[in-house]
């Protein structure tokens, strides 16, 4: 564990040494800004001007234990403790998902489509909370409520609404087994579900298979699209007339996933690219 004093661009030179079997060159620069960020509180222009400035003792030591934590494949946000979503820190561990950027265009385009001053949301899964707590914060008079199965996941979630001020009604619920309650009524029904295929594990980096909880990340390869066919179902009882429905997708399954949504009555489907032109979100609408 390297503690003695060094420098921005030093570090540099050692995360790239020490993890460019695991991690590609530009990843590994990534992490030493992040830390620099985290630990020195050092913006992006402080990093570029003070390169050759000793860091801190404390943050040589923090960034040696980091160093140590990502040669085990360790992702970087569970070694902090924490990840950057629609620009606010969120508390992280081995029990939630970390929050990805994609998520972040799905929040965007649930605010920006939204015409009602004080809708109710639904989150399903809600790991750490970050969809559920963006859309409350950038939705203030909104009235939001969040379900997971992990009762790990929503006392995180719980945590980071704490941490942000943010009044979020969160609960213990199975969704593959909850029967629709009529008394529940939402404008808006999100969710990031799981819908990556065992099949597919082979592709995904070690960081992600060790240390991310499989509960919310994989379905079974004979039925890809179970989540969605059920909160879809759960929906039609769930969902105010003309509700929208908000999926993360699975870029392999886009058409498959507007398709059941079309045999199932909801209309005004649209399946959204991300910023890197991947199908990965879907957009439909209840029936007036």
């Amino acid at each position: 564990m390297r503690m003695s004093a060094c420098t921005l661009r030093q570090w540099n030179a050692t995360f790239e040494h020490e993890l460019t079997h695991l991690y590609p060159r530009e990843e590994c620069r990534r992490f030493v800004s992040m830390l620099a960020e985290h630990y020195c509180k050092w913006s992006r222009t402080k990093q570029l001007t003070s390169a050759d400035e000793t860091l801190p003792p404390h943050a040589n030591q923090q960034f040696g234990i980091i160093l140590e934590g990502l040669k085990q494949a360790r992702p970087i946000q569970h070694l902090i403790g924490e990840a950057w979503f629609m620009e606010r820190p969120f508390s992280v561990s081995s029990d939630v998902l970390i929050p990805r950027p994609e998520t972040e265009e799905l929040v965007h385009h649930i605010v920006n489509d939204n015409q009602c001053p004080n809708p109710t949301i639904l989150d399903i899964g809600t790991g750490s909370g970050c969809i559920a707590i963006s859309l409350k914060m950038m939705i203030p008079h909104a009235t939001v409520s969040a379900w997971d199965i992990s009762e790990k996941a929503l006392t995180l979630a719980r945590e980071n609404a704490q941490r942000h001020h943010c009044d979020v009604l969160f609960s213990r619920t199975d969704v593959l087994t909850q029967n629709p309650d009529k008394g529940e009524q939402y404008d808006i029904v999100v969710s990031n579900p799981p819908y990556i295929c065992e099949q597919e594990k082979k592709l995904m980096h070690a960081n992600v298979l060790k240390h991310e909880p499989h509960l919310a990340l994989f379905v079974p390869d004979s039925d890809p699209l179970l989540f969605y066919r059920t909160i879809a179902r759960l929906a039609q009882t769930i969902l105010k007339p003309s509700g929208k429905l908000y999926f993360e997708i699975n870029e392999a399954y886009g058409t498959e996933t507007a398709n059941m949504l079309t045999s199932m009555g909801y209309i005004n489907i649209d399946i959204l690219n991300d910023l890197q032109g991947k199908q990965r979100m879907l957009r439909a609408h209840r029936q007036p």
